[in-house]
Formats: structure tokens, sequence, C-alpha cells
């Protein structure tokens, strides 16, 4: 019984948090002065996520802070979107029941967007991702599918699968 116990694989969601910590690792800070879209300390909504976001490492940020700003990741410049998706997919994945709406803004900002405006941004977040990076991506999003498939009524993992 023993054996049986230590050649069982980790739960699906410690596999996929070991894969984005890798793939993340390198990842660099992309300093406090490219934090989000908006620095000019006249867009509120950037002021509070700049401010809660400055000078933390992806990995420092408690989950309280992700949830409160799980839309904060729309605020994001691409380099910090990059830098800081994989708090968001951690704490989205490992505390699913407490995330609130951490994992549908992170499925949303995957997804191309419908107003031609946003598509330029939108595509510099994408393609700064390494190709591990992308395999990152595409896992935490088979795991939602996987996982919590009632919560997908509107097909939006298979859309943010394609484009990612």
């Amino acid at each position: 019984m023993a054996a049986d116990h230590i050649s069982r694989s980790p739960p699906p969601a410690e596999e996929l948090r070991l894969l984005v910590e890798a793939a993340f690792a390198e990842t660099k800070y992309p300093g406090d002065n490219r934090l989000v879209y908006d620095d000019s300390g006249h867009h509120l909504e950037c002021n509070e996520v700049a401010a809660s976001f400055k000078g933390k490492h992806w990995k420092q940020v408690p989950l309280e802070t992700l949830r409160y700003h799980s839309a904060g990741i729309f605020f994001l410049t691409p380099e910090a979107y990059r830098f800081y998706l994989p708090a968001y997919m951690l704490a989205a994945s490992l505390h699913y029941d407490e995330a609130g709406t951490i994992p549908d803004s992170v499925v949303f900002s995957l997804i191309p967007p419908s107003d031609a405006k946003d598509v330029p941004n939108y595509r510099q977040r994408l393609a700064g991702f390494a190709p591990t990076q992308r395999m990152a991506i595409r896992s935490f999003l088979q795991f939602l599918k996987a996982e919590y498939p009632k919560d997908d009524v509107l097909g939006d993992l298979d859309k943010a699968l394609a484009s990612v």
C-alpha cells in the first residue's frame, strides 16, 4: 500500500504549479514605472494596481490582492502582464473556490478583443511569451476545462486555447 501511494502523481493543480513556476522562473520584473498602461497619476484604477504590485515579484502577490485586482490584469502593460500572469494563474488553479473572478479575468485576457483598437495591445501582450510559457498557459486553460467544465458555459476556454 505504501508503494502505491509513492507512485501516484501529484494532484493536477500541483503539477500545474510546478509547470508554471518553471516556465516563468526567469521572467524579469518590468520596473516600477512599467506596471500599468497609464502611469500619469490621473487614472484611479491604474494608480491602485500600480501601488499594489509595485516592487513585488509575482510569487509575492497575495491571493487577496489578486482577487481585489482581478480586473487589474487589464490595466497592466504587456511586460507587466507577462510578469504577473503566473500569479493570477496559480491563484485561479490552486485556490479556485476563493479566487472570485480571477479565473474569468485570466481567460478573458487571453481571448482576442472584439474592439479593433484593442488588438495591437493584445498582440503585443501575447507576442512576448516564450514557447514554454505558452505551454504553461495552455496547460492552465486545459486544467480549468478539465476541473471546472460547468463554469465555462460560453466556451471561453476554447476561445482562449485557440489564441495561445
